[in-house]
Parts: C-alpha cells; sequence; structure tokens
C-alpha cells in the first residue's frame, strides 16, 4: 500500500488557479464539484428570506456569499 501524501497549507496555496475548487482536509487535498443549478435555486430562495426577515426587523445586512469588508456598504 503506497504512503499517503499529506500536504500543508503552502503546498495547497501553492496550487496553481486552474478555476476549479479545492479544500485541504487533515493533509488531503479535494476537488470539490461547482454547485448545480438545484443548489443555486434553495440557495437564493433561502437567501431572499432570511434576507425579508432580517431586513423587516433591521436586524443587519445579507451577503449569499463570501465578502471583503468594505467601507461603503452597495
Amino acid at each position: 500500500m503506497p504512503a499517503r501524501a499529506v500536504l500543508t497549507y503552502s503546498d495547497y496555496a501553492a496550487l496553481p488557479d486552474d478555476g476549479r475548487r479545492h479544500e485541504l482536509h487533515r493533509g488531503e487535498l479535494s476537488m470539490i464539484p461547482t454547485p448545480g443549478t438545484r443548489h443555486q435555486g434553495t440557495l437564493v430562495a433561502f437567501g431572499v428570506r432570511i434576507h425579508e426577515n432580517v431586513r423587516g426587523r433591521g436586524l443587519g445586512t445579507v451577503f449569499l456569499a463570501p465578502t471583503v469588508t468594505s467601507p461603503k456598504i452597495c
């Protein structure tokens, strides 16, 4: 049985940007499939419901994807 290669974060960060999603778990690299249309539709429906609730109660702002901190919210 061949030994399993254990990757570090440095190894992960050095990967070329090939447009695919990769994750590193306990030293093992995995390629993650792009979410399909069913997943995207569910995300939108969920986001709309959460947004309506949060906005209606004045609780803040909802983002559906990772963002960077910005001094101005558009």
